[in-house]
């Protein structure tokens, strides 16, 4: 039903004048619709809170508070400042109303942000299906259908109009690699894991041949330009040509010294192919006789990709150096080295015309780039991972596929949108960067967050706008403590110092080090006084804030403390790390109990509101202790549940949030389903409320949602 709806838009669009004064509503629509459409095929009650939260965030009013308005010029009118009837959100709102009205209580997650991609942008189209990486895409050559293939061991084929996936073809063993469509789309090749090619019929989908002869992987195809002729490379150092329309024998076959082949390519007349290793080294061969007729010599990591232009004469290279080159193939010589990537260079195209070149990238972007002066055209951003190939449908489309298990359809030329949003700045993470993460303060009036880009940020919960943004830190920050009113932060990064800031100034208040021990953990005591701070090498820091002093000091673990609490009265501390919890005298650092039993790590630990029982959550289960005098009282398998509700004696939440491919909300107690969110988060917290949660995709883009619809659902 929902791909009927968008043909219909599609012919009310091309029916419709250019000048008629709903068109550019109709379009905002229509785009919306194509961003989410296999989700709403697959939850069709989500339908409206799909277009609430990309449309009616696109030209609200409380839109204006998300974004950097520094970047704006006088000359540009910004959607929200459009009169009345030329903006999507009235329609939205009104929409809103009847549905209310028509279905009282209706169940949906509403955004508090504007999504991380606006509405008219360049992306028109999203493409979900796959379960796994997208690794390759295709394009027929009249750009009517695209063909994907995935970690999934699937390859798809997608009507380019609509969205509407036609074909799904299962056969391979291990992973798809790469894939390729014949021009009048007639034949599907793919390459895989399970050192097959197999070629399919583009129409039907059926199997028509699998290719054996590869001893390892086949990292990539490529179909002549007259469809009769495929060319495979592979990790077994070769490159095999095969007919592919009768048997599927092998011509031909190229050896690359002791290195893997990782892409391949073919010339517009089929005498030449190029192909990339992992020696850093691209190559052109003529097929006929198997001679390697150029080494184009000057990247300096892995050719992971090879395009020739329209006419032959050159061709473009991407590398894991981050760069894509220009050659001219018939010196060799290099003409261009295109640098802007902040990561690996995947795959690299050609437009048909010959004129522009499509480069992604694992920095999680598109860039389009002047084929002659090399100069950067335009950049495409709104994945959730790396960017692993490209291809162009026609001069003005290109589609890619990613990491996030998504194709993506992108207009080349069209307007830059909005300002940036309000958010942390993306930084390509590494294994050296560990993470970020999320913390309501306790009272839920305001949520911190901090990142790779080193900065903690602070949003308050009823508009979700950031009202301060702490930017002290020198290296990764490492995580944040509230205390107890809300009124001061702490944050703490890998450079072994802690920052406390005042919330209603926004003033750093005091900066405290650690010395050669990182912090792992921190809380403040009732007044917010003194702060207890946990250190990777196991001790344990009691520091007076108003004399920046610490007061006791003292070795609680051999390993580090992952938690600390302080009872209400604030004379005792309890803390967890390695397999065991403790008790101590928060004045002198005396250890009063040990609190043994746990039989693997301990990670968590809190007090009762009455500081009658102590509560420490293990890998292994949750245990109830009486402090006095050390006994386990209790034993909770459970180890999932939230600690610092069990302790308060709170009941556990109703609904909570899921993680598969997409995020649900399901009621706590029977596990049923009661919405789905079409982004998948990470580091999720949950309001007090219970009806609000805060999570972060693998872009760093901020997400704070709340339940609608139920009777309690207001947080």
């Amino acid at each position: 039903m929902i791909f009927s709806l968008v043909q219909d838009f599609a012919d009310a669009l091309a029916a419709m004048p250019r000048e008629h004064p709903r068109q550019r509503i109709l379009k905002l629509l229509d785009e919306a619709i194509r961003r989410d459409v296999h989700f709403i095929d697959r939850h069709p009650t989500t339908f409206f809170q799909c277009m609430w939260n990309t449309c009616w965030w696109y030209d609200c009013a409380e839109a204006a508070g998300h974004y950097d308005l520094s970047e704006r010029t006088s000359a540009v009118v910004l959607p929200w400042e459009k009169p009345t009837d030329q903006r999507v959100s009235p329609l939205l709102a009104r929409w809103r109303v009847v549905k209310e009205e028509a279905i009282p209580g209706f169940t949906w997650l509403r955004s508090l942000r504007p999504p991380a991609l606006s509405l008219a942008s360049a992306q028109r189209a999203v493409l979900r299906g796959h379960q796994d990486s997208v690794r390759a895409v295709a394009c027929t050559r009249d750009g009517r259908r695209i063909v994907s293939g995935s970690g999934d061991k699937s390859i798809r084929v997608w009507d380019a109009s609509s969205g509407r996936e036609l074909l799904c073809l299962n056969g391979h063993k291990k992973l798809v690699t790469s894939v390729a469509i014949s021009e009048d789309g007639t034949r599907i090749v793919s390459g895989s894991e399970d050192d097959t090619l197999r070629i399919w019929d583009g129409f039907s989908g059926q199997e028509l041949l699998c290719l054996r002869g590869h001893e390892h992987i086949v990292n990539s195809v490529a179909i002549s330009n007259d469809g009769r002729r495929v060319v495979s490379g592979s990790s077994d150092y070769s490159a095999r040509v095969w007919d592919g329309v009768a048997g599927g024998r092998q011509l031909s076959f190229m050896r690359s010294g002791e290195c893997s082949i990782i892409c391949v390519a073919w010339n517009k007349d089929g005498r030449h192919i190029a192909c990339g290793a992992i020696d850093s080294i691209a190559r052109i061969w003529d097929t006929k006789n198997e001679r390697e007729l150029a080494r184009l010599v000057g990247h300096k990591g892995v050719v992971t990709s090879v395009a020739w232009n329209s006419d032959g004469l050159r061709l473009a290279s991407g590398s894991a150096d981050k760069t894509v080159r220009v050659w001219d193939t018939k010196t060799g010589k290099e003409l261009a080295c295109l640098r802007g990537h902040e990561g690996q260079v995947i795959a690299v195209a050609w437009s048909p015309n010959g004129q522009q070149i499509a480069s992604g990238s694992t920095d999680q972007s598109v860039h389009v780039w002047d084929g002659t002066t090399g100069c950067k055209l335009g950049e495409f951003r709104g994945y959730e991972n790396g960017v692993t190939s490209v291809c162009w449908c026609g001069d003005e489309k290109i589609v890619s596929g990613s990491a996030d298990n998504t194709v993506r359809i992108w207009h080349v030329g069209a307007d830059r949108g909005l300002p940036s949003l309000v958010d942390h700045e993306f930084v390509t993470p590494t294994l050296a960067k560990l993470g970020h993460g999320l913390e309501w303060s306790r009272n839920g009036s305001c949520l911190a967050s901090w990142s790779y880009d080193r900065t903690v940020r602070v949003w308050d919960h009823t508009t979700a706008m950031q009202f301060h943004c702490f930017r002290k830190h020198l290296k990764d920050v490492r995580g944040v403590s509230w205390s107890r009113g809300g009124g001061r932060l702490a944050s703490w990064s890998d450079e072994n110092v802690l920052y406390v800031w005042d919330m209603k100034s926004g003033r750093k208040l005091l900066k405290l080090s650690t010395g050669s021990a990182g912090v792992a953990s921190v809380a403040w005591n009732r007044d917010s006084r003194y702060l207890a701070i946990g250190l990777q090498n196991g001790h344990v820091l009691v520091w007076d804030l108003a004399s920046g002093k610490a007061l006791v000091k003292m070795r609680a673990h051999k390993g580090q403390v992952w938690s600390i609490a302080w009872s209400s009265d604030d004379k005792r501390l309890a803390t967890a790390g390695d397999e065991i919890g403790a008790i101590w005298d928060a004045s002198t650092g005396e250890k009063l109990q040990a609190l043994r039993g746990h039989t693997s790590y301990v990670t968590e630990v809190a007090w009762s509101p009455d500081d009658r029982h102590v509560f420490t959550n293990g890998w292994d289960d949750i245990r109830v202790w009486e402090p006095a005098s050390g006994n386990c009282e209790k034993v909770i398998k459970d180890w999932r549940q939230n600690l610092i509700l069990l302790a308060r004696g709170d009941p556990p939440p109703q609904f909570q949030m899921q993680q598969h491919e997409i995020g649900s909300i399901v009621q706590a107690q029977n596990r049923n389903p009661v919405a789905w969110l079409v982004d998948r988060l990470d580091k999720i917290e949950v309001h007090l409320s219970g009806h609000a949660w805060a999570g972060r995709t693998e872009s760093d883009h901020l997400f704070i949602v709340v339940l609608e619809g139920q009777s309690d659902a207001r947080a």
